[in-house]
């Protein structure tokens, strides 16, 4: 969470290497919450955004509610394992003070 700085090694067939510009990146800090990974394999990790998260509502493809996650009262990332779900495509709402975020993620 926070800022974090980025630059490529692009290394050529003979062994000479040139390193691109540095770029940075800010995880967490935006309007809307960042989950990530996807596809995921048994947690993935929701980073709020402005607002804190309340709550995470996972919904298979038919629509049914199979899990929720509360969100706690810090500004830290919520950790969700998801390792009884079947492999599959599944909808997030995740809920803040002030909105909800729907996002689609697979289990691999």
């Amino acid at each position: 969470r926070g800022i974090n700085f980025y630059r490529l090694k692009q290394v050529d067939l003979d062994g000479h290497f040139t390193y691109s510009p540095v770029v940075t990146v800010k995880f967490g800090t935006g309007i809307a919450p960042l989950v990530y990974p996807n596809p995921v394999s048994n947690v993935f990790t929701a980073v709020p955004g402005s607002d804190l998260i309340r709550e995470i509502v996972i919904y298979n493809v038919e629509g049914r509610a199979v899990q929720f996650a509360i969100g706690n009262s810090t500004e830290e990332a919520m950790k969700v394992n998801i390792s009884l779900l079947s492999k599959g495509v599944y909808f997030l709402k995740v809920k803040t003070d002030s909105q909800i975020y729907q996002y689609k993620i697979v289990r691999e």
